[in-house]
């Protein structure tokens, strides 16, 4: 004899409802989960990217600043030598020799990149200036450009700070990360030598 199959009871038989069927399907699920991480994963790249161009150019800046030093240390930059025919620095070609020095890596305009100059007798009086004003704005660089350096670099054995300020424009890319901001986003990189010249008189 043939059997058939009970009918359905209740709901039996019915499809499942929607939020079921919508939570068992797993197609696009990897694509739902890289939406999920894109984000924080592109940061986390952008990041690592800005950081490891915020260590070159700081890297970058304290070693330029040593090596241009020198010629103040010497007090090359402030008498020259007549016998080589080289004439004593101004502020200027002093700041245009940094960045030469930063094989031009730098950006060197006078918005960008500020040098300051002091010079104290001893040790014990080293003020350094301050690389921004209250507002977050680079203050004014030593000296107008033309002036010669030997005005601010004083005489032989003086104590000397060489003080480099840049404004460097690629931290705006990362604004979540802290750099030491400057007004508009962009970060602060300084550098600073300081010495005692050489009795070269």
């Amino acid at each position: 004899m043939t059997t058939y199959p009970a009918a359905p009871v209740g709901n039996q038989g019915k499809r499942r409802p929607s939020l079921a069927r919508f939570a068992a399907d797993t197609r696009g699920i990897a694509a739902t989960e890289f939406g999920m991480v894109a984000v924080p994963f592109m940061m986390f790249c952008i990041s690592i990217f800005g950081l490891g161009a915020d260590y070159f150019t700081r890297n970058t800046l304290s070693h330029t600043v040593e090596v241009s030093s020198r010629v103040i240390r010497t007090g090359l930059a402030q008498i020259g030598n007549s016998g080589a025919s080289v004439q004593p620095l101004t502020t200027g070609q002093f700041t245009t020799l940094i960045c030469n020095n930063a094989d031009n890596v730098l950006n060197c305009d006078s918005s960008h990149l500020i040098v300051h100059i002091q010079n104290w007798t001893n040790w014990a009086q080293v003020a350094p200036v301050a690389c921004t004003d209250g507002s977050g704005n680079l203050t004014p660089a030593t000296g107008t450009g033309t002036d010669l350096i030997n005005l601010y670099t004083g005489g032989a054995s003086q104590v000397v700070l060489v003080t480099v300020c840049y404004k460097w424009d690629t931290a705006k890319m990362i604004p979540w990360i802290p750099l030491g901001k400057l007004a508009g986003g962009a970060g602060l990189v300084q550098a600073a030598s300081a010495f005692r010249t050489e009795p070269y008189n």
